[in-house]
């Protein structure tokens, strides 16, 4: 009998206790939130029903995925060279942390959906998947490069990096 793999889902309604709209201070004069629902499952997050709650949702993301300082520095190095058709190596963001750290905030940007990676021999091979988030997420890329930009201080931004050969 073959074993079936289950996969890990989880659901959280953000803005709402139950059924019912959550109010709060910032909610005192409109009254409650309205929901908005969160779906993680196989490496991918959807959201269904994206009422008011999705502020609340945007606050976890941000603490989540886009407030570190190296993952949003691998997102800017990785498109700036997406425009050359280039992957990048590991070994190209050594600069920014050590090894161990790395390998952490690239399974990270994997498991959100950033980021893919392809072995070959014994290079793994990195690039941002692009036109998968701006197909279901217009605009959201360019705005994190903006923003990146312009934070470029607060960001370990690399001197630039050795292009990798894809052959």
């Amino acid at each position: 009998m073959s074993k079936v793999r289950a996969s890990k889902t989880r659901v959280i309604f953000w803005g709402v206790r139950g059924s019912i709209p959550t109010p709060g201070p910032g909610t005192v004069r409109y009254g409650g939130n309205t929901s908005c629902v969160e779906v993680r499952a196989d490496g991918e997050i959807i959201v269904l029903d994206a009422g008011s709650g999705i502020r609340l949702l945007g606050q976890s993301l941000q603490r989540e995925f886009g407030s570190d300082p190296i993952r949003l520095a691998i997102v800017y190095h990785l498109a700036r060279h997406e425009r050359d058709g280039t992957e990048l190596r590991c070994g190209d963001f050594n600069e920014l942390s050590g090894k161990s750290n790395l390998a952490y905030h690239f399974a990270k940007l994997r498991e959100s959906g950033l980021m893919l990676t392809r072995i070959v021999g014994t290079n793994r091979l990195m690039k941002l998947r692009r036109e998968d988030i701006d197909a279901r997420f217009p605009g959201l890329i360019d705005a994190v490069l903006t923003s990146a930009a312009r934070d470029a201080g607060r960001l370990q931004l690399l001197p630039e990096c050795e292009l990798a050969d894809a052959d």
